[in-house]
């Protein structure tokens, strides 16, 4: 909340309100949703504030911050075996996804 308190909306990061700012990985378990899938959500800090509501309806979200996770992403799906990833960046993203991850992630 202290990101919306400043009122400095152009400074700050007002989507951080919602997932506690931008992180590499954040992990959500609904204990209230009975279901058992897993999903990985690959996005950047416009999706802070849609992955809280996506978490509604689904059993347990691990979110990815590629801007700040310095892991190897194709070893981390190996590694977790989410039932479905789904990548959200936004619209303005400079390039294709694809390319800024060959040049900046480590695919191994």
């Amino acid at each position: 909340m202290q990101q919306l308190m400043n009122k400095d909306y152009y400074q700050s990061n007002p989507y951080g309100a919602y997932n506690y700012g931008d992180k590499a990985l954040r992990k959500i378990n609904n204990i209230m949703n009975n279901g058992s899938k897993k999903i990985l959500f690959i996005h950047d800090s416009f999706s802070n504030s849609m992955i809280p509501f996506l978490a509604l309806g689904i059993n347990y979200i691990e979110a990815l911050d590629l801007r700040h996770f310095k892991g190897s992403l194709k070893s981390y799906i190996k590694q977790n075996k989410p039932d479905m990833i789904i990548t959200a960046y936004c619209s303005t993203f400079p390039g294709s996804v694809d390319d800024w991850y060959i040049q900046l992630y480590d695919f191994r």
